[in-house]
């Protein structure tokens, strides 16, 4: 699951750099092949598939089983997977504007 929503979100976030690149491993990509449908559908049922996917993984956090000493540390972890999006933030590789310089 973890998996899926930094993969997803990659995808989502790098696509017009990637459509650029002439890359084809990208769900939105994929969705377009296979679906034989616009860039605009392909992205939004992308969207809509993480969205599932980041419900989910809320839902199993807000139930999280007890791990006796374990929990807050569990916790902690489950708390920080949302930092690679922050990491996204921060990189070049996704800007597609020539910066000025």
């Amino acid at each position: 699951m973890g998996g899926d929503l930094f993969a997803w979100s990659n995808d989502l976030i790098s696509l017009e750099k990637e459509m650029q690149d002439d890359e084809g491993l990208n769900l939105v990509l994929v969705i377009l092949n296979e679906r034989k449908c616009s860039i605009e559908d392909a992205f939004d049922e992308a969207v809509q598939m993480y969205n599932a996917r980041v419900e989910e993984f809320v839902n199993l956090y807000n139930d999280i089983p007890d791990f006796g000493i374990y929990t807050p540390v569990v916790k902690k972890f489950l708390e920080g997977q949302g930092g690679y999006l922050k990491w996204f933030e921060e990189i070049k590789r996704y800007n597609t504007i020539d910066s000025v310089s």
